[in-house]
């Protein structure tokens, strides 16, 4: 029997250019690609939270794929 585990974690990830719901629209298509459990978007927050399993995704690959939608993650180590 093979036994799957998961360690699952929710991180808000403050973000650029997340000025409409488009912009949110285009970010969960990037996001999609990717391996990740939940999206929550805030518009007016700018920040998006995203629920994923830090045994089979980086945080690194979720922001890159942010950033290739146009809503790069702010820089500041605060703002993750």
């Amino acid at each position: 029997m093979v036994q799957s585990t998961q360690q699952m974690v929710t991180r808000e990830i403050k973000v650029d250019g997340l000025d409409s719901v488009e912009d949110g629209n285009r970010a969960l298509d990037q996001l999609s690609a990717i391996s990740i459990g939940d999206v929550e978007v805030d518009v007016e927050g700018s920040a998006f939270k995203v629920t994923y399993d830090i045994l089979n995704t980086q945080l690194e690959v979720i922001e890159v794929a942010l950033s290739d939608a146009g809503c790069p993650p702010k820089a500041s180590l605060w703002a993750r």
